[in-house]
């Protein structure tokens, strides 16, 4: 793995891990605004070492962007203990596609099932094994940048939706209506953007395949 592909791994990470302050901030903003207040007031200390707070908080941020990416991974794993269970039966199937809408189809994996699945001739792969195989080839000819860009950002579009996710969730729990349809709208765009994502990925490691 290059130092580069590492430091853009990293932005992921720490971008979301701000990203999901931010929202929780937008959220409980008068509560965040009144905690500052009384700390600022009572820690009159914490200003004089606020650079030094700051240095300290980049490393809580990139953690919790970590455990947003955890959920997201766990959100997939549910969804994959789901699939079996519900598949066959009639009654429940709606209640397996809600979950397939709302967990699964932009990732990556479903479109690599979707490509092979599909009536695109000839393929590059035939399985989701045989895909895998083919990105750790592109890697080990030093061919796989083109294709790991386009992954980078599915990984961070994914997370923003699981972030606006919890958004919604929350500002509806707290009946803060504006907030619910401002993560709303800015939930359908990063399912978008990861979904489309995604298919640049996959669509990016056939034609690399092909090219080789």
């Amino acid at each position: 793995m290059t130092t580069n592909f590492t430091f853009r791994d990293f932005l992921v990470y720490l971008m979301t891990g701000l990203l999901l302050l931010i929202t929780l901030g937008i959220i409980f903003f008068q509560i965040v605004v009144n905690q500052i207040s009384c700390i600022s007031v009572q820690y009159t200390f914490v200003k004089d070492y606020a650079v030094i707070l700051v240095i300290f908080l980049i490393p809580f941020i990139y953690i919790v962007g970590h455990i947003v990416n955890t959920i997201d991974f766990i959100m997939m794993k549910y969804y994959v203990w789901l699939h079996p269970l519900l598949k066959t039966s009639k009654w429940w199937r709606w209640f397996l596609k809600i979950n397939e809408f709302l967990f699964y189809r932009h990732r990556i994996v479903f479109q690599v099932v979707t490509y092979w699945k599909g009536n695109t001739t000839p393929k590059a792969f035939s399985t989701t094994e045989e895909f895998w195989i083919l990105c750790a080839k592109l890697q080990k000819d030093k061919n796989y940048d083109n294709a790991g860009y386009w992954y980078i950002l599915n990984d961070l579009f994914k997370a923003v939706y699981v972030i606006f996710f919890a958004g919604c969730l929350i500002s509806a729990i707290e009946h803060k209506w504006y907030e619910l349809l401002l993560f709303f709208v800015l939930l359908i765009f990063a399912k978008i953007r990861a979904h489309q994502f995604a298919c640049f990925f996959v669509d990016t490691v056939a034609r690399l395949s092909k090219s080789t």
